[in-house]
């Protein structure tokens, strides 16, 4: 035992001169380091560390949202999307981008036929879509539907779609919604394509514009118990236009993009998601982006991505599913 004690000694002994000599400052529990050296020490078991979250340019990818609890919610006008208008490749580029969102807001679709494209080129991926489809809106000489393109195992629709009636013909294309429910976040998606018209300065489009507020605040008082209503759409207005007053005045408005041009050409601020801060605020996460599909997979080539996909950027935000809903 005596040679033991006198070995411990020597080991600690030399261990703080080497130290000395190194410039190292150094502290050492005696009782520590003799169970170690009688018992050997041991080394616990590293903590679990969750991956690094990089910055993301993109969602998560379909089924990935709802491991994250979280749903990505999109709105893009599709350029005249029609089964004649699209070859097979044309498709596929357009179910990539698809394939990011659990739930998109479509604008200008044409034909159910194309829909039915979309999933079947979805499905042979193994990523299961289903849809929404209003009936026909605008002009006798011009007609298009909403459409809502949907992960079924991420979200699904709470209610009847419909579009929104319009017995004072305040609008060209009727906006269309539905409320759904994604975890424990339910609500109202509005989507609507505002005119263009004439110009930038076309009155039609400025009493559209009013219309569409009207339509909110009322949504909004259908259900006193259902607080977030979400408006989606191509509204041919740029973001800080006095002509948003009526929807400006709205309290806690809040529209997602202000500075990241949605059309391809770099040319316009026209498609957006608004909430109220007050409610959806809750659940948003933060997350949002322009998506510039031209630029990923066209090389900026504007007119080649116009025509295979649309003139029209998706955009997109993400809202957390797994809260306590505010309603």
């Amino acid at each position: 035992m005596k040679r033991l004690i006198i070995l411990v000694v020597a080991v600690i002994a030399a261990t703080v001169l080497i130290a000395v000599f190194n410039d190292e400052l150094v502290s050492i529990n005696p009782i520590k380091f003799v169970n170690n050296l009688l018992y050997g020490a041991k080394t616990p078991s590293a903590a679990p560390r969750s991956p690094a979250s990089p910055a993301r340019s993109v969602p998560p990818k379909s089924g990935q949202a709802q491991a994250h609890k979280k749903l990505v919610l999109a709105t893009w006008n599709l350029r005249m999307l029609s089964s004649n208008s699209r070859s097979d490749e044309d498709i596929a580029k357009i179910c990539e981008i698809l394939a990011r969102f659990d739930l998109v807001a479509m604008q200008e679709v044409l034909d159910m036929r194309v829909l039915d494209r979309c999933r079947e080129t979805m499905a042979a991926k193994g990523l299961e879509r289903a849809y929404l489809l209003s009936t026909a809106v605008g002009t006798s000489t011009h007609k298009e539907h909403y459409a809502f393109f949907y992960d079924p195992a991420v979200v699904s629709p709470d209610g009847k779609a419909d579009v929104v009636a319009d017995p004072g013909d305040r609008f060209i294309r009727e906006p269309y919604h539905c409320s759904f429910q994604s975890g424990n976040f339910d609500f109202t998606l509005i989507t609507v394509h505002i005119l263009y018209g004439s110009g930038k300065k076309d009155p039609k489009r400025l009493a559209e514009l009013d219309a569409i507020a009207d339509v909110f605040n009322a949504i909004q008082a259908e259900d006193p118990k259902e607080n977030d209503v979400i408006l989606t759409g191509d509204f041919n207005e740029e973001p800080n236009s006095p002509r948003f007053h009526s929807l400006g005045s709205i309290p806690t408005i809040s529209f997602l993009v202000m500075k990241v041009k949605t059309v391809i050409f770099d040319s316009s601020i026209y498609d957006q998601i608004i909430w109220q801060k007050q409610y959806t605020g809750y659940e948003y996460t933060g997350d949002w982006e322009v998506v510039k599909f031209d630029e990923e997979m066209f090389g900026n080539k504007d007119e080649v991505a116009s025509a295979a996909v649309s003139d029209h950027r998706p955009v997109w935000a993400s809202f957390n599913t797994d809260e306590q809903d505010d309603d």
